[in-house]
């Protein structure tokens, strides 16, 4: 069976805002750019996902081996939503999902979210995936959103060289959620106060050190819009 293939949503803070709040995410809260792992004090807190795009390298598929064996033995809480990547150039839109659907109480999401979760929330990782593939509001949002941002739509059929993966937190636990991998990985601890600040030294000491000549990062957060002065 041939794998369902989309063009890839570009790793833009007000795209990926947008889509958010379409399918559900209330206006009160947004997705930022992180520009800085070292300013992380103007990033409104409290954070409640961190989100990575990392160039897939080498050094980066070294990475995802060990990952997947330090937490081969991990029991996850039974908390954590969890899916399986089962369509190509998809992984900006499991990052979000990730993001939001771990978070889907404590920020009163609604509307498409909501509906997904509710009727998924019994299904394996794989399953879950592969009722993505056949959602037609999800694939119309997806692709009205692949459009949207600075650069040309790619082309669905072609492989983006880039990989989107999203940091929670459960159970104090800090746990990164990628749907290509057999299961999520255990990052260490955290809390819901530090998880922007647990999961930026955790891809500085696991991505940046690894491939430090690489400036081809970028990190977004998962956090309530700032009142205005």
């Amino acid at each position: 069976m041939t794998q369902p293939s989309w063009p890839p949503l570009e790793s833009n803070p007000n795209v990926l805002t947008t889509f958010a709040r379409e399918l559900g995410l209330p206006k009160e809260y947004q997705i930022t750019d992180v520009f800085s792992l070292d300013l992380l004090m103007m990033i409104p807190h409290p954070c409640h996902a961190v989100i990575l795009l990392y160039p897939i390298t080498e050094k980066n598929k070294e990475l995802k081996k060990i990952q997947q064996e330090t937490s081969r033995e991990f029991v996850f809480p039974k908390s954590l939503y969890y899916m399986k990547q089962t369509i190509r150039n998809a992984c900006g839109t499991i990052g979000v999902l990730h993001a939001v659907l771990n978070n889907i109480e404590e920020l009163g999401v609604k509307g498409w979210f909501k509906k997904f979760y509710e009727q998924t929330i019994e299904m394996d990782p794989e399953t879950r995936g592969h009722t993505l593939e056949k959602d037609k509001e999800m694939i119309e949002k997806h692709e009205e959103h692949s459009e949207k941002g600075q650069t040309d739509q790619m082309d669905p059929e072609e492989s983006t060289e880039y990989h989107f993966v999203t940091f929670v937190c459960k159970n104090n636990n800090l746990i990164q959620c990628d749907g290509r991998k057999e299961t999520p990985v255990f990052c260490g601890e955290t809390s819901p106060e530090t998880l922007l600040e647990d999961a930026s030294l955790y891809i500085k000491e696991q991505y940046l050190k690894r491939d430090p000549e690489n400036l081809m990062f970028s990190f977004m957060a998962l956090t309530h819009v700032p009142e205005e002065d």
